[in-house]
């Protein structure tokens, strides 16, 4: 269905789809209806294998820690009291050492009794408590270990996706595409929300953002609570991961005034790039731009037309470039192994930050680098070499007449010879007139041979048969008139017969060859979805290399050497060429215009396009 959709043969689809990075820049979602979850699922183990650890699983770290700190409480209370009886009642009391005390104490948790009881009271309470504090941690502890036993927990192999990487041997299936998604995001885009953190009033930013990059275009706000009770909202941003981080105030929030926000626009408020330098890919084949290098030959301008556009930008927004040049004249091509090369290339690849040049903004592209807005119109058209020779057939000389003229005539021939007879008869009604004049078929002669300029031997008599005549010799000598002329011009003026006008009568045609200028007009072919276009990339692109050409120069030269060549180029290339250079006339063939868009290019996910697209 996303296809559907994205392929505009459908304006809606009703269904749940996750929203995931890849979809957005494809589609518009409207606000989210339910939230949904995506789980990792296993079958469970038949069997529970217990270990020996199981059976001290009910006594935690901190329940150790509480028994050794009972037992040496009351071990010490138990020699205190020993020794203190004993002092106040003459020695007739047992004497425990804080040994001693420690097995008595250790043996009562363990429901061990004495081989004799003391006789001081003190030291039977301590017993009396070493006792029951034993009987509670025995009966705890069974009823715990029971429960646990009793209570068959699945072990499971692995608790997070970490651990099913290290496992290494199940498998992972997915019940369906969106949640492909989740595994293909490898980090977390901090511009797919507005963020708010909230600190205190002593709290640092310096050590929060000092690992965490906050993009030029992520709206990342930090709330901090002031000792009036207002709270400061603050955005923060990073021009670069090199540069220390902005602070900018937008507003504030009380409980009397409430927010107080700052007119000023998003991206007005970070037009200052504050001297970043940018590296940035040129390319002399772009005719649009001029380069200008120092006597080294080092490139440090460009002008032109996409020149003066960036050097605008870099002065309203304060950046500079470092520009690097390419001289691969394959500057947007893609080979058979799926490596881009020239300046899409190199800007996917993400060893610059931009491209300045006039790149038609292509699907197959548009994955690689994000555009800019559309900057100017690129259309591709196909070309042939114009018809030298007029082939003249008979069907020429009545070319001039169409249907309804032919119909007009007949009517006129029609309604004068009606005329002509109805004059006869009322002149036959009122007066004497030769039988001969009346005859309808030879009123229909003389008709018809006034209409090709022939005379009558005798005149009639009679005006309205006058007028009729006249009027017949008039329309007759206007017909001429019309028809020489049309003939004349029709004949003179060759118009060159086209072998097909459309790109599905070059596929019948069969006995062209068609070339193609390296670059987007090569994706026009290997990557449509229309089956015309696919099957001339097939039959008469995808296997003969020796049709790509460099340039469009290239490309007309060997159409007018060659018959039956024809070329397909975009008006970008046709914009390099000077008069004079095609050694022949060449032709557009109509109905074969593919519409494209130019723009430059950033690397994907640049934090300045959506400023620059501002500007």
């Amino acid at each position: 269905m996303i296809g559907v959709i994205t392929r505009n043969e459908a304006d809606v689809a009703v269904a749940a789809f996750s929203m995931s990075p890849f979809r957005i820049p494809v589609l518009d979602f409207l606000t989210p209806v339910i939230v949904g979850k995506a789980m990792l699922y296993i079958r469970k183990p038949e069997k529970f294998w217990p270990n020996w650890t199981s059976f001290f699983s009910p006594l935690k770290f901190k329940l150790w820690i509480s028994i050794a700190g009972a037992v040496l409480f009351l071990s010490v209370g138990l020699s205190v009291t020993s020794v203190l009886g004993n002092r106040y009642e003459n020695g007739g009391a047992h004497c425990y050492t804080l040994y001693d005390s420690v097995l008595c104490v250790f043996g009562s948790f363990c429901s061990q009794g004495q081989d004799s009881t003391p006789k001081s009271w003190p030291c039977r309470v301590v017993y009396l408590t070493s006792y029951l504090v034993g009987v509670v941690l025995l009966a705890s502890y069974s009823a715990a270990l029971i429960s646990f036993l009793a209570v068959k927990r699945t072990l499971l192999p692995f608790q997070t996706l970490q651990e099913l990487v290290h496992d290494g041997t199940y498998k992972l299936y997915l019940s369906s595409g969106d949640q492909l998604t989740y595994f293909r995001v490898r980090t977390l885009q901090l511009t797919m929300a507005e963020w708010i953190l909230f600190l205190p009033e002593a709290g640092a930013m310096d050590d929060i953002f000092q690992r965490l990059f906050i993009p030029l275009d992520c709206e990342f706000l930090v709330a901090r609570c002031l000792k009036n009770g207002t709270v400061q909202l603050k955005e923060v941003y990073h021009i670069s991961k090199v540069s220390t981080l902005k602070e900018h105030i937008v507003g504030n929030w009380s409980l009397q005034q409430g927010l107080q926000w700052r007119t000023i626009g998003f991206y007005k408020r970070r037009k200052n790039l504050h001297g970043l330098q940018l590296r940035v890919v040129v390319s002399e084949m772009d005719v649009p731009t001029t380069l200008k290098r120092d006597k080294q030959g080092r490139t440090f301008g460009i002008t032109g037309f996409f020149g003066e556009i960036w050097r605008s930008l870099e002065e309203r927004l304060n950046f500079s470039s470092r520009y690097v040049e390419t001289k691969e004249e394959d500057w947007a091509m893609q080979s058979e192994n799926g490596t881009w090369f020239g300046m899409v290339g190199i800007v996917a690849r993400r060893e610059v930050d931009a491209a300045v040049g006039g790149l038609t903004m292509y699907p197959s592209r548009m994955n690689l680098v994000d555009f800019l807005i559309p900057i100017m119109i690129d259309n591709t058209n196909l070309y042939v070499r114009e018809t030298e020779t007029l082939e003249l057939h008979w069907s020429s000389f009545l070319a001039p007449f169409k249907l309804q003229l032919w119909f007009a005539i007949v009517a006129a021939i029609i309604f004068l010879t009606v005329l002509l007879l109805t004059s006869h008869k009322l002149r036959s009604y009122y007066g004497n007139t030769d039988s001969q004049d009346e005859n309808l078929w030879e009123l229909i002669y003389c008709v018809y041979g006034a209409f090709c300029g022939q005379g009558r031997e005798s005149i009639p008599r009679s005006w309205p048969c006058r007028i009729v005549y006249f009027t017949s010799y008039v329309v007759g000598l206007v017909l001429v008139a019309a028809y020489s002329a049309a003939l004349v011009s029709f004949l003179t003026v060759q118009r060159g017969e086209l072998p097909f006008n459309s790109f599905q009568g070059l596929l019948e045609d069969g006995t062209y060859k068609l070339g193609v200028t390296k670059g987007a007009e090569i994706s026009y072919f290997s990557e449509s979805r229309n089956a015309v276009m696919r099957a001339l990339y097939l039959k008469l692109i995808a296997r003969k290399k020796d049709h790509f050409h460099d340039n469009a120069l290239q490309g007309f030269v060997r159409l007018c050497a060659e018959d039956k060549y024809a070329l397909v180029t975009s008006d970008m290339w046709l914009m390099r060429l000077r008069s004079g250079d095609v050694p022949c006339n060449i032709q557009k063939v109509p109905h074969t215009t593919l519409p494209g868009s130019v723009s430059m290019a950033l690397k994907k996910r640049s934090p300045y396009k959506n400023l620059f697209n501002h500007k």
